[in-house]
């Protein structure tokens, strides 16, 4: 047996080393078309987000044990996940909101995967989960005011969320927009698409998450930790 060659398959290391940028490129030429960037960020949101709710989730069953359990993200005073959990806000349907995330996130991603894989849903499909996804931002925008101003601190978690629903919003109409699904009249349906052709949309994305971390700063600064 040559030097380098592996005694189970038969095969020399360095051979099976310079296979692997051309099982590379199959694997990208398999998968490669016009939308894959769109979904694939619309899998790592969805990711994100479901891995944050899922936490979420384990929180909330831990804090209605035991109201009084420190979590292990209660930094202080101003973050803090158990005073956000134990807020109404929390739980809006009588029951965590971060179930109802985890629901969402898992649609998401299983859109983004069958996406990736080249599968092509309906128009009025792709623009119902945008409008799932305007609703998701609104309501996430609506908690971190509430987190912001009513409760006085913040949840690291819950600010996962928020910017992966936020990155949704944005996959989901990149894609609706450069496929022509838009239901608009033609003067905002070309509005749409010069904003989205010019990326402002990737602006507006970065101006928010911008817009976020500045407010953090401004009101809790150094009391972040």
């Amino acid at each position: 047996m040559t030097m380098g060659q592996c005694k189970t398959c038969g095969v020399g290391h360095s051979q099976q080393f310079r296979r692997f940028p051309t099982m590379l490129k199959t694997i990208r030429q398999k998968f490669a078309h016009d939308d894959l960037a769109i979904f694939t960020v619309l899998f790592i949101a969805s990711f994100i987000g479901l891995i944050a709710s899922f936490v979420l989730s384990n929180e909330a069953v831990i804090l209605a044990r035991n109201e009084n359990t420190v979590l292990a993200c209660d930094l202080s005073s101003a973050v803090s996940c158990s005073a956000v959990g134990k807020h109404w806000s929390a739980e809006v349907f009588n029951f965590p909101n971060a179930f109802v995330g985890m629901i969402s996130f898992s649609v998401m991603m299983t859109l983004a995967v069958a996406g990736i894989l080249k599968v092509r849903f309906p128009r009025y499909f792709m623009l119902s989960a945008q409008a799932g996804a305007v609703v998701g931002v609104v309501f996430a925008g609506w908690m971190f005011y509430m987190s912001y101003v009513v409760i006085g601190a913040l949840c690291p978690w819950c600010l996962l969320t928020d910017i992966a629903v936020l990155l949704s919003l944005y996959a989901l109409n990149r894609y609706n927009v450069e496929q022509g699904h838009l239901v608009l009249s033609r003067k905002y349906e070309t509005t749409l698409i010069r904003f989205v052709s010019k990326d402002f949309d990737k602006l507006a994305v970065f101006a928010v998450i911008v817009l976020m971390l500045v407010l953090i700063l401004v009101k809790f600064g150094g009391t972040l930790f």
